[in-house]
């Protein structure tokens, strides 16, 4: 639980920051029997009806929590007021992801898109949330053989030199492994199972979506943002057009030491399974923590130049640049991680 929230302490982007230390103190003296307790769910339901039930159960537990909170709220002190509106933000934003952990797809990518972008949440929600990015209950060792039994023919462990089995990230559509191939270090991103059919599930569900892209996006661009919202979506679970997409981009970088892109192995990946070399650096946010003006303006410089150039000079579009798929390396070079959202124009467009 201690590490949970120092890491989301790294996300909180803007304004006052609050006092972290005490604010760990006060949840673990205080929820620390709930807070202790990791999602451990992870079901595939299939079916409208079941995928929103999850939804509302989500939902009535956060009212439920803003309720309670409120009231401690409402008798606290007055200097006390603050800190507790500060823990009531970021149980909301654990216990939304605890919800939905489960869930995935569509509903773990508007909890991403809510914690970066320009809204109203406050800055302990939005941290909450940034949490979706990587950080969700893996799936089961099961289902994971089970997917490379049947792309390979084999486990990840007789395919790789060496397998660690505990993901370092699990996010909205897959979750990724490190992996050593003889003496170089990867990592395999692996394709939850029957994502797509649960994605185009949701997807179905438009007033829902368009709703929470409401709170992001102003009422005269939301039918534009909810179409490309849905064609994102579904192009992320193809992960044959993601290992191309990482190839042309590394073509089109190829030389420019300020820019990483990660090298795949076409031999050790399938349509679910991405093998591509490790990336080396921090995340994004923590970078900011302990950056230089200098240093933020040539990292700015080099992120511009990648979202520009790869859309003007090569028609690659980057559809997802949120700051959970950038690494900054030891030497100030910018890492781009995911590729899964790109899209390709002609030299006419």
């Amino acid at each position: 639980v201690v590490d949970d929230y120092r890491r989301l302490s790294f996300n909180l982007s803007g304004g006052e920051r609050p006092d972290v230390t005490g604010l760990l103190q006060d949840l673990l003296d205080t929820d620390s029997k709930s807070l202790a307790k990791s999602p451990t769910r992870f079901f595939e339901p299939q079916t409208k009806a079941r995928r929103m039930t999850n939804f509302t159960k989500a939902a009535g537990s956060i009212a439920l929590t803003k309720i309670g909170s409120r009231v401690g709220i409402f008798f606290a002190d007055k200097k006390d007021r603050r800190r507790l509106k500060q823990i009531e933000d970021i149980k909301i934003a654990r216990l939304f992801l605890e919800e939905l952990a489960g869930v995935r797809g569509v509903a773990t990518k508007l909890a991403q898109m809510l914690s970066f972008c320009d809204t109203e949440l406050p800055d302990s929600i939005r941290a909450g949330l940034s949490f979706a990015q990587d950080n969700l209950e893996p799936m089961p060792s099961s289902a994971l053989e089970r997917i490379f039994d049947e792309d390979f023919g084999k486990g990840p462990e007789q395919i790789y030199s060496y397998w660690i089995r505990r993901p370092i990230a699990a996010a909205s559509i897959s979750q990724v492994h490190q992996a050593w191939l003889g003496d170089r270090k990867c990592v395999a991103k692996v394709r939850y199972p029957n994502v797509e059919s649960n994605i185009m599930t949701d997807l179905s569900n438009a007033p829902l979506i368009r709703n929470v892209l409401s709170a992001v996006f102003p009422s005269d661009v939301i039918d534009g943002v909810f179409e490309e919202f849905c064609e994102g979506m579904t192009r992320e679970t193809d992960f044959t057009r993601e290992l191309a997409s990482i190839q042309k981009f590394a073509h089109a970088f190829a030389g420019n030491d300020k820019l990483w892109v990660p090298e795949v192995q076409p031999d050790f990946c399938s349509e679910n399974v991405i093998t591509m070399e490790l990336l080396d650096g921090i995340p994004f946010y923590e970078f900011l923590t302990v950056a230089s003006l200098e240093e933020r303006n040539s990292i700015g410089k080099t992120i511009f130049d990648f979202y520009l150039r790869s859309t003007l000079q090569h028609g690659l579009v980057y559809g997802d640049p949120q700051p959970g798929n950038l690494l900054i390396g030891s030497g100030a070079e910018v890492m781009v991680c995911d590729y899964g959202d790109v899209g390709f124009l002609n030299p006419e467009e």
